[in-house]
């Protein structure tokens, strides 16, 4: 009977790691959509993750899903449909439309964004040059610098709500990059600029000594002082916990920060220990794990221990979402996964 058990172990032990794999491998599959932005020559349409298509490739332009509703494009406008191809918001815009996250949507009208609901209503007039996704009922923007008599002035960052209200506390110049809590705060004298942080209440909590700063992001907000980048830490305040030593940095995703030094881009830890060497034109942030890098005008995707997972071929990328990213190539755009598996076909 043991010498029965010790031959059938390794068999059920194989089975075992092969149901295991198995499973590894359907949790990283399924952790596509269930419709995936598909183009197939110059239309689009959406696809499941075996690339069967589902919703008819009949569009110019298409995006993904997000919040049950995704922007597409049909005879040169902008609209939203839902998961059976029903069109739930009129084709009306001409220029772009982006993913719904909280609630609400940026639209495109001529060269500035806005933000519209579910019912297509336009919340927040198209008036800024550039945007964030709304978190925590905020939002950052950009007002463009251009004055539309043909002159232009600076362009200025600021923080909205939902209503489109700018957030302004009197004391400061300008109040923007809300997260975690904490707004960016700036009070000019002159010429001179100083940057700190203050809470939602406007209590200043840590002061305006800085000559730069982004918003908080994993509990470190990147400051500038004598030209050089690093980050502060909201508990111990003004202590730095990574030396101010970086030409450019970007804030803090998934354990690492993008930093720049000399014009080549890599990643620090949180204890300012590069963990990816500084070797690239340019670095995006990590989401779901993988981050795009550049290098000689081509992109790609690398994973935290620096090990390039997909190739740097592609003339443009953007960061994953929802287990897919946008890229382009030979001047057509195209989705991929974090395989590498392309959600397109040339005709």
């Amino acid at each position: 009977m043991i010498n029965k058990l010790l031959l059938i172990l390794p068999l059920i032990f194989s089975l075992c790691l092969f149901d295991i794999k198995n499973l590894f491998a359907q949790n990283e599959n399924s952790a596509l959509p269930d419709l995936i932005p598909y183009r197939k020559g110059d239309i689009w349409g959406y696809c499941d993750k075996n690339k069967k298509i589902v919703l008819p490739c009949e569009y110019d332009d298409a995006k993904i899903f997000s919040e049950g509703l995704a922007a597409v494009k049909k005879d040169k406008m902008w609209g939203y449909i839902n998961k059976v191809g029903k069109e739930i918001i009129s084709y009306s815009y001409y220029y772009d439309a982006d993913i719904f996250c909280d609630g609400l949507a940026a639209v495109r009208k001529l060269r500035n964004w806005g933000f519209i609901n579910k019912d297509g209503e336009e919340v927040i007039p198209c008036q800024y040059y550039g945007y964030d996704f709304f978190n925590e009922g905020f939002a950052n923007v950009t007002l463009s610098g251009r004055t539309g008599k043909g002159g232009y002035k600076p362009i200025e960052n600021l923080t909205i709500d939902k209503k489109g209200n700018k957030i302004a506390f009197e004391k400061y110049t300008r109040t923007y990059d809300y997260n975690e809590g904490i707004f960016v705060v700036e009070l000019a004298e002159g010429f001179d600029y100083k940057f700190g942080f203050i809470n939602k209440e406007g209590l200043e909590i840590i002061p305006l000594k800085y000559d730069n700063a982004h918003g908080f992001s994993e509990g470190l907000a990147a400051v500038k002082l004598n030209n050089k980048w690093g980050f502060i830490d909201k508990e111990s305040k003004e202590i730095i916990s990574v030396n101010l030593k970086y030409d450019d940095v970007k804030s803090f995703h998934e354990g690492l920060a993008a930093a720049e030094l000399n014009n080549k881009w890599g990643y620090i830890d949180n204890k300012g220990n590069v963990v990816i060497p500084l070797k690239y034109d340019y670095n995006g942030i990590f989401s779901e794990g993988l981050a795009v890098v550049e290098l000689n005008d081509k992109y790609g995707f690398i994973n935290m221990e620096g090990k390039e997972i997909i190739y740097l071929k592609y003339d443009y990328a953007e960061d994953f979402r929802n287990g897919l990213a946008r890229i382009e190539i030979n001047d057509k755009y195209g989705y991929i996964d974090k395989n590498g598996t392309e959600y397109f076909e040339e005709q």
